[in-house]
C-alpha cells in the first residue's frame, strides 16, 4: 500500500509542477502583452510628436531639415 501512495504522491506532484509552471507561462504572457502595449503607445505618441514637428516647416521647394 505505501508503494501505491508513493506513486500517487509522485502524480500529484507533477501535475501540481505542471499547472504552477502553466500559470507562470500565462503571467508572462499577460506581462508581456502589457509591455507591447506600452511601447506601442509610446510609439505613437512619438509619431505624432515628430508629425507636428515636421508640420511646423513652411512649405517650400528646399528641404528645411
Amino acid at each position: 500500500m505505501v508503494c501505491g501512495g508513493t506513486w500517487a504522491l509522485k502524480a500529484a506532484a507533477s501535475i501540481l509542477g505542471t499547472a504552477i509552471q502553466h500559470e507562470q507561462g500565462e503571467q508572462a504572457l499577460r506581462r508581456t502583452g502589457e509591455r507591447l502595449r506600452f511601447l506601442t503607445a509610446e510609439l505613437i505618441y512619438a509619431q505624432e510628436k515628430e508629425r507636428k514637428r515636421l508640420g511646423n516647416y513652411p512649405l517650400s521647394g528646399q528641404n528645411n531639415f
